[in-house]
């Protein structure tokens, strides 16, 4: 209703006032600068303005020390009023052994755990608790009674009862539920905010120096296994030529998208590109937001929208049709990891019939994962 704090409606002056950061007074009513009011601190820390000016403060200081103010302050003393608010102040203590006492009785805790629950379920009381939640003060207090509660044998019960919970088959089946959820909203999120997934990204790339001096560190720390590792991966790469083939092609096609390369005998004898800047030309086309070629490999790279998995890599033919342009598309890095080998919709899997591993039969099976 009102447009500014603490101004009369309406007023003119009121409104010129606040733009030159001038207070209006609540007592004198005159419009002065902020330096002339006093600051109240709260217990979160904030401050806010008082409401009434330095100087009529002191002017009312200076009243109650005279005989008239003293006069007017024995008359309310005397009144009903003023008793019974000095019997407030003199059995602070009583009330409050009252107070404890009253909370004891039939019926007073659950009157005041429904009041609580309606103010807190109310407009104004969860904006007075995200608020709370949010403040230096109320971060302190929520960690501190966690950890009171943590310590407790309630708390450590429920914990206990929680991890066993959690190594039960249903928990497990909730974990990965849950984690799947959490993806695919992640990744719409990403989808929608691109400038994100940009900055993101922008930040893993300034810190891959530090994440190398990190994984160089793990290796001399583990060298062993490490070692052992690699002499695995390389007897799968000397035994198995299908899997050499894979590693060829995967090499040489993104030396060709970063510029490294200009043609590959192999990679053009398995796809559909003509030379490197067919292939450049192919990604560029279907490029999606905060994509650029000066960012392929830590940002994008190329995915298999069939995976690499369902074909026979002991088959020209089913190893042309992974390789064709229409199975290959441009993906970020995150969600082509977290893809792995399921399929797209259906919908667009009917459109990509003619490259069906051949195993397949133009036919989608029915025990596969799709997106």
């Amino acid at each position: 209703m009102y447009k500014y704090a603490n101004m009369c409606r309406w007023c003119y002056l009121c409104v010129v006032s606040e733009l030159q950061m001038l207070h209006r007074c609540s007592n004198c009513k005159n419009h002065l600068d902020a330096t002339l009011f006093g600051v109240n601190t709260k217990r979160d820390g904030t401050e806010t303005r008082q409401k009434t000016c330095k100087g009529c403060l002191v002017k009312r200081k200076q009243y109650r020390d005279s005989d008239a103010g003293k006069a007017v302050a024995k008359a309310y003393n005397s009144s009903e009023a003023g008793k019974a608010n000095i019997y407030r102040k003199n059995h602070s203590n009583a009330r409050k052994e009252f107070l404890k006492e009253y909370g004891t009785r039939d019926g007073v805790a659950e009157k005041k755990r429904a009041a609580v629950s309606k103010w807190a379920s109310s407009s104004k009381g969860k904006a007075k608790i995200s608020a709370w939640n949010q403040s230096d003060i109320g971060k302190i207090s929520k960690r501190k009674s966690s950890a009171k509660y943590k310590a407790s044998a309630k708390g450590y019960a429920n914990a206990k009862r929680r991890k066993m919970w959690l190594k039960s088959s249903m928990g497990i089946s909730w974990k990965k539920t849950r984690r799947e959820r959490v993806n695919e909203i992640a990744r719409l999120y990403r989808a929608s905010h691109p400038e994100f997934a940009m900055k993101q990204n922008k930040k893993k790339s300034e810190n891959r120096d530090h994440e190398n001096k990190i994984h160089r560190q793990w290796i001399k720390k583990n060298h062993a296994l490490h070692m052992a590792k690699k002499r695995e991966w390389l007897q799968k790469q000397m035994k198995d030529s299908s899997f050499r083939l894979q590693l060829a092609i995967q090499k040489r096609l993104s030396k060709m998208v970063k510029g490294y390369r200009s043609n590959s005998g192999t990679t053009f004898q398995f796809t559909e590109f003509k030379d490197a800047e067919d292939a450049i030309n192919h990604f560029e086309s279907q490029f999606k937001p905060g994509m650029r070629r000066y960012n392929y490999g830590w940002f994008w790279n190329h995915d298999h929208l069939i995976a690499r998995k369902h074909y026979d890599w002991t088959n020209e033919e089913d190893i042309r049709r992974c390789q064709s342009k229409k199975n290959l598309v441009p993906e970020y890095v995150n969600d082509n990891c977290r893809k792995g080998t399921k399929l797209p919709p259906k919908h667009v899997l009917d459109s990509m019939r003619d490259i069906f591993p051949l195993a397949w039969n133009c036919e989608i099976p029915n025990n596969l994962k799709f997106l």
